[in-house]
């Protein structure tokens, strides 16, 4: 937060497949043409979900399917290579195999919009993912999907890391924002920057 966006992912969603070739594509292209810049890689968050209401968010529930190989394949020939981050369902059907082949093929995987058991987010960690997309998402996680949020710490207390959270720490003011109160939620912003500086931790999870 101090030295600002110095690389990003752009990322696709939940759709019909054929137009999702089609935007990896044009995602593509730009960054080879250097319209788009600082590009890390692409990042899918798309169909290897889980459609469960509730877990899936704001995605599509008819575009939900098992991961597989030759579909992944196409949507990285698609993107020329530049797919390096993938969200899925780890309870999908396949998941586990499925990230270990993009762990072999250099992608990272990261758990997204899943309602898998603790056992099988293990199983998805010792089979290479690595990241959590949404981890703790949004001020009411704790109190709707609390399984979630517990699974998720156990994961980082699992691989070493401890969870502090900053006393001082408070509402985002993301409410503020759609609120049009942007003075309230600048006031907010700034409290919690204060409150991370103070604490001296190594990362923030959000």
């Amino acid at each position: 937060y101090r030295q600002g966006v110095t690389r990003w992912c752009p990322t696709v969603t939940t759709n019909e497949p054929a137009l999702i070739r089609e935007v990896l594509g044009k995602i593509a292209l730009a960054v080879r043409k250097k319209a788009l810049r600082r590009v890390q890689c692409i990042h899918t968050e798309a169909n290897w979900l889980s459609a469960e209401e509730g877990f899936r968010g704001a995605h599509v529930a008819r575009y939900m399917c098992d991961p597989t190989l030759e579909e992944f394949e196409a949507w990285q020939s698609a993107a020329q290579g530049l797919i390096g981050y993938v969200s899925l369902a780890p309870e999908r059907d396949g998941a586990l195999d499925f990230i270990r082949y993009l762990r072999g093929r250099g992608v990272l995987v990261a758990l997204a919009h899943h309602n898998a058991p603790y056992e099988t987010i293990l199983a998805a960690a010792d089979a290479g993912a690595r990241l959590s997309t949404h981890l703790f998402n949004g001020c009411v996680m704790g109190t709707v999907f609390a399984n979630t949020n517990r699974a998720a710490g156990r994961v980082v207390a699992r691989n070493g890391a401890n969870i502090d959270v900053p006393v001082g720490q408070q509402c985002c003011g993301a409410l503020h924002v759609h609120a049009g109160m942007m003075g309230a939620a600048r006031v907010l912003a700034r409290q919690n920057i204060d409150a991370f500086e103070r604490c001296g931790d190594d990362a923030i999870l959000t």
